[in-house]
C-alpha cells in the first residue's frame, strides 16, 4: 500500500491520492487473494509493476544525468514483474499511454522512448520464450495465452463486476416497482 500511495502522490495531490488508495486497498469480493498462498504471484507482480511506474516517473522528473539510475531501477523492477507473472507484459503499453498523456518531462523524449523500446523488446522476448518453451503451465488450455477478442470480453465480464462488488444499477422497472 505504501508503494501505491507514493505512486499516487506523484500523480496527483495528497487528498486525491488518499481517496484513490482507500478505494482500491481492499475488496471483499477478492478475499481469496488475501488468504490463498497460490495467488502470491498477483500481489508480487502488482508490487513490481507499481515500483516500475514509480521509478519511471521519478526518472522523468530527474535531471538527465541522474535519470539513468532511475530508469535502471525501473527496468530491474520490470524484469522482476515479468518473472512474477505474465500480466506484466502490458507495462510497455501503459508506459506509452502515460508518455502520450503526461506533462512534459525533464528528460528528453529520445531518451524516454529509447527506454520504452527496451521495455518493449524485453516484453517481446519474454513473450516469445513463454510461447516457445513448453512448461506444465503454458500447455494447459486454461493458462494458455488467448488472442481472441471474445476471450478478453468474457474475462472482463467475469472480473469487472467483482471489482465493483458485483454492483448492478437499478433498472427503470425496479425503480417504478419500488
Amino acid at each position: 500500500l505504501l508503494v501505491a500511495f507514493r505512486l499516487l502522490c506523484r500523480l496527483t495531490e495528497l487528498p486525491a491520492a488518499a481517496i484513490a488508495l482507500a478505494s482500491v486497498s481492499y475488496n471483499a469480493v477478492l478475499l481469496d487473494l488475501y488468504w490463498n498462498t497460490g495467488t502470491i504471484y498477483d500481489p508480487l507482480c502488482c508490487l513490481f509493476v507499481l515500483l516500475t511506474l514509480l521509478f519511471y516517473i521519478r526518472a522523468r522528473e530527474e535531471q538527465p544525468q541522474r535519470a539513468r539510475r532511475e530508469f535502471l531501477k525501473a527496468f530491474a523492477m520490470f524484469a522482476l514483474a515479468l518473472g512474477s507473472k505474465e500480466m506484466a507484459l502490458m507495462l510497455p503499453a501503459v508506459l506509452l499511454a502515460f508518455e502520450l498523456s503526461a506533462a512534459p518531462a525533464r528528460t528528453s523524449a529520445k531518451l524516454r522512448f529509447g527506454w520504452m523500446g527496451a521495455f518493449a523488446a524485453v516484453a517481446a522476448a519474454s513473450l516469445l520464450v513463454k510461447r516457445a518453451v513448453p512448461t506444465s503451465m503454458n500447455v494447459a488450455p486454461i493458462y494458455a495465452i488467448h488472442w481472441a477478442a471474445a476471450f478478453a470480453v468474457k474475462s472482463y465480464e467475469r472480473y469487472i463486476p467483482a471489482l465493483f462488488y458485483d454492483f448492478r444499477p437499478l433498472t427503470h422497472l425496479q425503480l417504478l416497482a419500488a
